[in-house]
């Protein structure tokens, strides 16, 4: 009975960064205007976008960097260019990093999203700290059911309880 709690448990402790990590991305140049790249996130229906510069990710443009960076500063989108709002550098982590790390670099860094690259510095998606919370949840609710099971089949409280 607890065999099938133990696998489901220790496969979400042990999960990886590739396995929950998102790689639809919206991906544009430091030289588009913000307007493009404003476009291009509503169309993908995307919260933020990543900034390219050849072949490499050179930083990350969220809703709210357009908000504060540009609508705030009164500045017009289509003669801003993505390098003059994104934020950078960009915090990224290894796929095959362990979820909880990923978490604690979101943590110490103050940031909801982390670039995946592989052990080659190549971009391959992001992990965002909504994915890491879906994961967490999932994994409560586990531990919650095997408590759950384990209480119904404990024998009676200690004379501590008393």
């Amino acid at each position: 009975m607890y065999e099938e709690f133990e696998g489901a448990v220790d496969k979400v402790i042990k999960a990886k960064v590739k396995d929950v990590m998102r790689t639809q991305l919206v991906v544009v140049s430091v030289e588009d205007p913000i307007i493009e790249v404003a476009k291009k996130m509503a169309e993908a229906r995307s919260s933020y976008s990543l900034v390219m510069e050849k072949e490499r990710v050179v930083g990350i443009i969220t809703e709210r960097d357009l908000v504060r960076r540009v609508l705030a500063e009164d500045k017009d989108p289509k003669e801003v260019k993505a390098e003059d709002v994104m934020s950078s550098p960009i915090i990224a982590v290894i796929e095959d990093s362990l979820l909880t790390d990923a978490a604690l670099i979101m943590a110490k860094n103050k940031v909801r999203k982390l670039i995946v690259v592989n052990k080659e510095n190549r971009l391959v998606g992001v992990v965002t700290a909504s994915d890491l919370a879906k994961i967490l949840a999932y994994q409560m609710k586990l531990e919650n059911m095997l408590f759950n099971a384990l209480a119904r089949e404990a024998p009676p409280p200690s004379k501590i309880y008393e």
